[in-house]
């Protein structure tokens, strides 16, 4: 458990992977979500020297609520658990939801962010002014459900999600 950098509040932390020496990585979950998963698996975060640090944002898991919150604040509770740890620099990662948050810290955080990625984000949406996505122009309720039974039923019988499975580090 570590507090915020106002003493208000406290922050639920966890660490995998090759603890302290790896390369600290920081995973920001999805929403909603935890500090307990989804996540690599143990092996492969040895194997590629990662230390994986991951927290349960304000209002999930065991870290206490922050009224008023703005997806900006998560960089003033990553530095703190950093601080912490005494971590100088380290990377961002965002999980769908948490994308937003590891963004924000790139951008807040400056130098301390060597890197920042996420994963499972949204698609690009449409510009102001236009009506409908750019990303999915012609996206209905209708097509899309129709597209997404016919993709699932090509798969039936297929071995896709055990190959998929073993080739990610992620276990959803």
């Amino acid at each position: 458990m570590v507090h915020s950098a106002d003493g208000s509040r406290r922050l639920a932390v966890a660490q995998r992977g090759l603890i302290p020496r790896g390369s600290p990585v920081f995973y920001l979950h999805g929403t909603p979500g935890s500090r307990v998963g989804p996540l690599p698996k143990h092996g492969l975060l040895y194997r590629l020297g990662i230390r994986l640090i991951t927290y349960d944002r304000p209002g999930y898991g065991d870290s206490d609520r922050q009224v008023g919150r703005q997806v900006g604040d998560v960089a003033s509770d990553v530095a703190t658990i950093a601080d912490r740890l005494g971590l100088d620099r380290f990377a961002v990662v965002g999980r769908s939801g948490g994308g937003p948050h590891a963004l924000a810290c790139a951008a807040l955080l400056g130098d301390r962010v060597t890197r920042a990625a996420v994963l499972v984000g949204r698609p690009r949406t449409a510009r102001r002014g236009s009506t409908g996505s750019t990303a999915w122009p012609r996206a209905t309720s209708r097509n899309t459900s129709r597209r997404w039974r016919d993709w699932r039923s090509s798969r039936r019988g297929s071995s896709w999600p055990r190959r998929r499975s073993r080739t990610t580090p992620w276990n959803w």
